[in-house]
Protein backbone atom coordinates (compact mmCIF):
# COMPACT_ATOMS: atom_id res chain seq x y z
CA UNK A 1 0.00 0.00 0.00
CA UNK A 2 1.19 3.48 -0.81
CA UNK A 3 1.75 5.78 2.13
CA UNK A 4 1.50 9.51 2.54
CA UNK A 5 4.57 11.27 1.14
CA UNK A 6 5.38 14.87 1.95
CA UNK A 7 4.10 17.40 4.49
CA UNK A 8 0.72 16.52 5.97
CA UNK A 9 -0.41 20.19 6.17
CA UNK A 10 0.54 21.00 2.57
CA UNK A 11 -2.70 19.71 0.96
CA UNK A 12 -4.67 22.17 3.09
CA UNK A 13 -3.01 25.11 1.33
CA UNK A 14 -3.33 23.44 -2.04
CA UNK A 15 -7.07 22.84 -1.76
CA UNK A 16 -7.46 26.34 -0.32
CA UNK A 17 -5.92 27.69 -3.52
CA UNK A 18 -8.30 25.60 -5.63
CA UNK A 19 -11.28 26.88 -3.64
CA UNK A 20 -10.08 30.49 -3.90
CA UNK A 21 -9.72 30.23 -7.67
CA UNK A 22 -13.22 28.83 -8.10
CA UNK A 23 -15.03 30.99 -5.53
CA UNK A 24 -13.55 34.37 -6.42
CA UNK A 25 -13.85 33.76 -10.16
CA UNK A 26 -17.51 32.80 -9.79
CA UNK A 27 -18.11 35.90 -7.66
CA UNK A 28 -16.67 38.06 -10.42
CA UNK A 29 -18.70 36.22 -13.05
CA UNK A 30 -21.88 36.63 -11.01
CA UNK A 31 -21.33 40.36 -10.45
CA UNK A 32 -20.49 40.98 -14.09
CA UNK A 33 -23.49 39.00 -15.28
CA UNK A 34 -25.87 40.80 -12.93
CA UNK A 35 -24.73 44.31 -13.78
CA UNK A 36 -24.49 43.58 -17.50
CA UNK A 37 -27.95 41.99 -17.38
CA UNK A 38 -29.39 45.25 -16.10
CA UNK A 39 -27.74 46.96 -19.05
CA UNK A 40 -29.25 44.47 -21.49
CA UNK A 41 -32.71 45.05 -19.99
CA UNK A 42 -32.31 48.81 -20.36
CA UNK A 43 -31.06 48.43 -23.91
CA UNK A 44 -34.11 46.29 -24.76
CA UNK A 45 -36.33 49.22 -23.81
CA UNK A 46 -34.36 52.08 -25.35
CA UNK A 47 -32.55 50.50 -28.33
CA UNK A 48 -33.96 47.04 -29.12
CA UNK A 49 -31.89 46.73 -32.28
CA UNK A 50 -28.66 46.74 -30.22
CA UNK A 51 -29.62 44.03 -27.73
CA UNK A 52 -27.45 41.36 -29.39
CA UNK A 53 -24.36 43.57 -29.19
CA UNK A 54 -24.98 44.31 -25.51
CA UNK A 55 -24.93 40.58 -24.71
CA UNK A 56 -21.13 40.48 -25.21
CA UNK A 57 -20.32 41.65 -21.61
CA UNK A 58 -22.61 38.93 -20.23
CA UNK A 59 -20.77 36.26 -22.23
CA UNK A 60 -17.35 37.56 -21.19
CA UNK A 61 -18.39 37.60 -17.53
CA UNK A 62 -19.48 33.96 -17.76
CA UNK A 63 -16.09 32.96 -19.16
CA UNK A 64 -14.42 34.11 -15.94
CA UNK A 65 -16.11 31.31 -14.00
CA UNK A 66 -14.73 28.79 -16.50
CA UNK A 67 -11.20 30.11 -15.93
CA UNK A 68 -11.57 29.56 -12.19
CA UNK A 69 -12.95 26.06 -12.74
CA UNK A 70 -10.01 25.10 -14.96
CA UNK A 71 -7.43 26.29 -12.43
CA UNK A 72 -9.28 24.56 -9.59
CA UNK A 73 -9.30 21.27 -11.50
CA UNK A 74 -5.60 21.54 -12.34
CA UNK A 75 -4.70 22.22 -8.70
CA UNK A 76 -6.92 19.49 -7.24
CA UNK A 77 -5.64 16.82 -9.64
CA UNK A 78 -2.07 17.77 -8.76
CA UNK A 79 -2.65 17.01 -5.08
CA UNK A 80 -2.08 13.28 -4.60
CA UNK A 81 0.43 12.76 -1.77
CA UNK A 82 0.13 8.94 -1.97
CA UNK A 83 1.34 8.88 -5.57
CA UNK A 84 3.71 11.86 -5.55
CA UNK A 85 5.39 13.74 -2.74
CA UNK A 86 3.52 16.92 -1.86
CA UNK A 87 5.42 19.46 0.21
CA UNK A 88 4.64 22.89 1.64
CA UNK A 89 6.34 24.47 -1.34
CA UNK A 90 3.76 22.85 -3.62
CA UNK A 91 0.89 23.89 -1.34
CA UNK A 92 2.03 27.51 -1.23
CA UNK A 93 2.50 27.54 -5.01
CA UNK A 94 -1.02 26.23 -5.58
CA UNK A 95 -2.43 28.69 -3.03
CA UNK A 96 -0.78 31.65 -4.68
CA UNK A 97 -1.84 30.54 -8.16
CA UNK A 98 -5.44 30.05 -7.00
CA UNK A 99 -5.53 33.46 -5.36
CA UNK A 100 -4.02 35.08 -8.45
CA UNK A 101 -6.64 33.53 -10.74
CA UNK A 102 -9.55 34.11 -8.38
CA UNK A 103 -8.81 37.73 -7.48
CA UNK A 104 -8.03 38.56 -11.11
CA UNK A 105 -11.38 37.04 -12.12
CA UNK A 106 -13.17 39.00 -9.39
CA UNK A 107 -11.68 42.33 -10.45
CA UNK A 108 -12.30 41.57 -14.13
CA UNK A 109 -15.92 40.69 -13.38
CA UNK A 110 -16.42 43.98 -11.54
CA UNK A 111 -14.92 45.89 -14.46
CA UNK A 112 -17.09 44.03 -16.98
CA UNK A 113 -20.19 44.68 -14.90
CA UNK A 114 -19.55 48.39 -14.60
CA UNK A 115 -18.83 48.77 -18.30
CA UNK A 116 -21.78 46.58 -19.31
CA UNK A 117 -24.17 48.62 -17.20
CA UNK A 118 -22.82 52.06 -18.03
CA UNK A 119 -22.22 51.33 -21.70
CA UNK A 120 -25.94 51.37 -22.47
CA UNK A 121 -26.70 54.50 -20.45
CA UNK A 122 -25.75 56.98 -23.13
CA UNK A 123 -28.46 59.53 -22.47
CA UNK A 124 -28.13 62.83 -20.67
CA UNK A 125 -31.28 64.64 -19.57
CA UNK A 126 -31.12 68.34 -18.79
CA UNK A 127 -33.76 70.92 -17.95
CA UNK A 128 -33.88 74.69 -17.64
CA UNK A 129 -36.03 77.24 -15.87
CA UNK A 130 -37.44 78.17 -19.26
CA UNK A 131 -39.45 74.96 -19.09
CA UNK A 132 -37.81 72.78 -21.74
CA UNK A 133 -36.29 69.33 -21.20
CA UNK A 134 -33.48 68.24 -23.54
CA UNK A 135 -32.16 64.74 -24.25
CA UNK A 136 -28.53 64.43 -25.34
CA UNK A 137 -26.41 61.49 -26.46
CA UNK A 138 -22.98 61.29 -24.82
CA UNK A 139 -21.53 60.28 -28.18
CA UNK A 140 -22.82 63.48 -29.79
CA UNK A 141 -23.20 66.32 -27.32
CA UNK A 142 -23.26 69.11 -29.89
CA UNK A 143 -27.05 69.26 -30.03
CA UNK A 144 -29.98 67.49 -28.34
CA UNK A 145 -31.81 64.83 -30.29
CA UNK A 146 -35.09 65.53 -28.47
CA UNK A 147 -36.56 68.60 -26.79
CA UNK A 148 -39.76 68.68 -24.75
CA UNK A 149 -41.54 71.94 -24.00
CA UNK A 150 -42.78 70.72 -20.63
CA UNK A 151 -43.52 73.99 -18.85
CA UNK A 152 -43.46 77.51 -20.17
CA UNK A 153 -41.05 79.45 -18.06
CA UNK A 154 -41.90 77.84 -14.74
CA UNK A 155 -39.99 74.54 -14.41
CA UNK A 156 -38.92 74.13 -10.79
CA UNK A 157 -37.91 70.47 -10.33
CA UNK A 158 -36.92 67.38 -12.33
CA UNK A 159 -36.65 63.70 -11.38
CA UNK A 160 -35.69 60.59 -13.36
CA UNK A 161 -36.54 57.00 -12.43
CA UNK A 162 -33.53 54.84 -13.23
CA UNK A 163 -35.33 51.55 -13.80
CA UNK A 164 -38.81 52.58 -14.91
CA UNK A 165 -37.36 55.09 -17.44
CA UNK A 166 -39.81 57.82 -16.48
CA UNK A 167 -39.15 61.54 -16.17
CA UNK A 168 -41.18 63.83 -13.93
CA UNK A 169 -41.04 67.62 -14.09
CA UNK A 170 -42.63 70.01 -11.63
CA UNK A 171 -43.80 73.55 -12.23
CA UNK A 172 -44.20 76.54 -9.97
CA UNK A 173 -47.72 76.78 -11.42
CA UNK A 174 -48.76 73.71 -9.41
CA UNK A 175 -48.40 71.19 -12.23
CA UNK A 176 -46.42 67.94 -12.43
CA UNK A 177 -45.99 66.10 -15.73
CA UNK A 178 -44.60 62.60 -16.37
CA UNK A 179 -42.85 61.75 -19.65
CA UNK A 180 -41.26 58.71 -21.19
CA UNK A 181 -37.74 58.82 -22.59
CA UNK A 182 -39.28 59.12 -26.04
CA UNK A 183 -40.93 62.39 -25.10
CA UNK A 184 -44.47 61.04 -24.72
CA UNK A 185 -46.52 62.61 -21.95
CA UNK A 186 -47.71 59.80 -19.68
CA UNK A 187 -49.59 61.66 -16.97
CA UNK A 188 -50.30 65.08 -15.54
CA UNK A 189 -50.96 66.10 -11.94
CA UNK A 190 -52.41 69.55 -11.45
CA UNK A 191 -54.06 71.71 -8.83
CA UNK A 192 -57.85 71.49 -8.72
CA UNK A 193 -59.52 74.21 -6.62
CA UNK A 194 -62.84 72.34 -6.35
CA UNK A 195 -64.08 70.95 -3.04
CA UNK A 196 -62.53 67.60 -1.95
CA UNK A 197 -60.26 67.46 -5.00
CA UNK A 198 -56.54 66.75 -5.00
CA UNK A 199 -54.47 69.80 -4.20
CA UNK A 200 -50.76 70.49 -4.65
CA UNK A 201 -48.87 73.66 -4.05
CA UNK A 202 -46.06 75.26 -5.98
CA UNK A 203 -43.69 72.35 -6.67
CA UNK A 204 -40.24 72.70 -5.13
CA UNK A 205 -38.76 69.18 -5.37
CA UNK A 206 -39.43 65.76 -6.90
CA UNK A 207 -37.98 62.32 -6.29
CA UNK A 208 -38.73 58.74 -7.32
CA UNK A 209 -38.56 55.59 -5.24
CA UNK A 210 -35.37 53.75 -6.31
CA UNK A 211 -37.27 50.58 -7.29
CA UNK A 212 -41.02 51.15 -7.19
CA UNK A 213 -42.99 53.51 -9.41
CA UNK A 214 -43.69 55.99 -6.63
CA UNK A 215 -43.26 59.75 -7.00
CA UNK A 216 -42.90 62.08 -4.02
CA UNK A 217 -43.75 65.73 -4.60
CA UNK A 218 -42.63 68.47 -2.24
CA UNK A 219 -44.44 71.78 -2.42
CA UNK A 220 -43.92 75.27 -1.06
CA UNK A 221 -46.96 74.84 1.22
CA UNK A 222 -44.98 72.43 3.47
CA UNK A 223 -46.88 69.39 2.17
CA UNK A 224 -45.42 66.23 0.61
CA UNK A 225 -47.58 64.07 -1.67
CA UNK A 226 -46.83 60.55 -2.90
CA UNK A 227 -48.29 59.29 -6.16
CA UNK A 228 -48.25 55.79 -7.67
CA UNK A 229 -49.18 54.23 -10.98
CA UNK A 230 -52.54 52.58 -11.55
CA UNK A 231 -51.19 49.07 -10.93
CA UNK A 232 -49.64 49.83 -7.54
CA UNK A 233 -51.27 48.06 -4.59
CA UNK A 234 -51.03 49.54 -1.13
CA UNK A 235 -49.69 47.33 1.64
Amino acid sequence: MSSFSGDETAPFFGFLGAAAALVFSCMGAAYGTAKSGVGVASMGVMRPELVMKSIVPVVMAGVLGIYGLIIAVIISTGINPKAKSYYLFDGYAHLSSGLACGLAGLSAGMAIGIVGDAGVSKQIVSASLAGDIQFLDVRNQSEPYLTIDAHRGSLAALAIHRHALIIASGSAKQIVKAFSLKGEQLSIIRYYPTFMAQRIGSVSCLTFHPYRVLLAIGAADACVSIYADDTYQTR
